[in-house]
């Protein structure tokens, strides 16, 4: 029995000494202390952090369509937290936000915020309208030519014609809007500079054939030359309003102020006019690249109403649509038209078609409704 005990306690001493680790030197090495994990920092709340602050603002700004306030979201972003995670996530995801969000000396060297693209609208705007040139072409040929026939006026307008569309079709295989935008502008303000210069001049019929000929194909190449600029449709369209209203207000004001002036020097400053303000439209679109094309139409819708409203003002008072009253008041009608709608139409690319708002609500009880107009101011 004694024997029995002895064994056994042997046995389990034995078992707790292989469990228990040993040292190097034989003895039994003390437990080791559990090791403390290193501390973690504290996560950082997005909701107070500026950059997810401005990351999420900009997005929030591109999903209502407001591209300007997102561009000026995604610059701050990049200027004031260049480290931030969600800084090299702008930087990456090549939002289209415009030079904004890329930082200064970056990106688009242009400078412009919406680059456009090829399009096949562009293409068939600029055969139907270079169609329409190759058939004055073909007329102002024959004019040059002396041409007697009608079969061969018919002929050379066709061929003219024919020229134009398998030329714009063919040669412009990756036309932009704004480049067609100028090629067609450019032949058209040519063909305005030329007739005023022969207005001016009062040439014979040989000469007048080849200075049309001359000023469309000279405003056509200008237009070309002017593709490097990389203009948008928009931009094109706002230097062709500034070339029509300057052109239109002169004329309005020389008529006001009954100038004496004879057929030559009307055509001249009213070629002067013309040329310089599409020149200042030309300069304004430099700076407004977000401008549009709906949007340069509405302005000139609203220089049209002034235009009317003013000159049917100045009928009632005079009584008289021949009187100075009536064209002096229709220039004013048409400077407070433009500006009113240039004023309502200043956020028109940022995410609302204009700042001018209607409504229509019907009521709480009974028949009938409420409709009104909201300005901001």
């Amino acid at each position: 029995m004694r024997w029995t005990v002895a064994t056994l306690c042997s046995i389990v001493g034995f078992h707790a000494a292989a469990a228990e680790p040993v040292s190097a030197s034989g003895q039994a090495a003390l437990p080791l202390p559990a090791t403390a994990e290193p501390p973690t920092a504290p996560a950082v709340d997005p909701r107070s952090d500026a950059g997810w602050q401005l990351y999420h603002e900009l997005f929030a700004a591109l999903l209502q369509g407001e591209r300007a306030r997102a561009r000026n979201l995604a610059g701050m972003l990049l200027r004031d937290h260049p480290d931030h995670p969600a800084t090299r996530l702008v930087r990456d995801a090549h939002l289209g936000v415009g030079p904004g969000a890329h930082e200064e000396g970056d990106g688009d060297p242009g400078g412009h915020e919406n680059r456009e693209t090829a399009s096949r609208s562009a293409r068939a705007e600029l055969a139907v309208f270079q169609t329409l040139h190759g058939i004055a072409l073909g007329i102002e040929t024959c004019v040059v030519a002396e041409c007697n026939s009608g079969e061969a006026v018919f002929g050379l307008a066709l061929a003219g014609g024919a020229a134009g569309a398998l030329i714009s079709l063919g040669a412009m295989d990756h036309l932009t809007p704004g480049q067609r935008a100028l090629l067609n502008s450019g032949t058209a303000w040519g063909a305005v500079n030329a007739g005023l210069l022969l207005t001016a001049t009062q040439p014979d019929g040989q000469a007048i054939g080849l200075t049309l000929i001359a000023g469309q194909g000279a405003g056509l190449f200008a237009g070309a030359a002017l593709f490097a600029a990389h203009p948008t449709a928009g931009q094109v369209a706002l230097a062709n309003s500034g070339g029509e209203w300057a052109g239109v207000l002169t004329g309005l004001v020389l008529a006001a102020s009954n100038a004496d002036l004879n057929e030559r020097g009307a055509a001249i400053t009213l070629m002067a006019a013309i040329d310089a303000g599409i020149a200042g439209g030309a300069l304004l679109a430099s700076r407004r690249p977000e401008v549009s094309r709906a949007q340069t139409l509405v302005i000139d819708a609203g220089g049209i109403a002034g235009a009317v409203g003013g000159g049917s003002l100045g009928v009632v008072i005079s009584g008289n649509a021949s009187d100075r009253t009536t064209p002096a008041l229709a220039a004013v009608g048409a400077v407070v038209g433009l500006g009113v709608a240039a004023y309502f139409t200043r956020d028109w690319n940022e995410g609302s078609a204009s700042s001018l708002h209607t409504y229509l609500a019907p009521p709480e009880h009974g028949r009938g409704g409420v409709a009104g107009i909201r300005l901001p101011w």
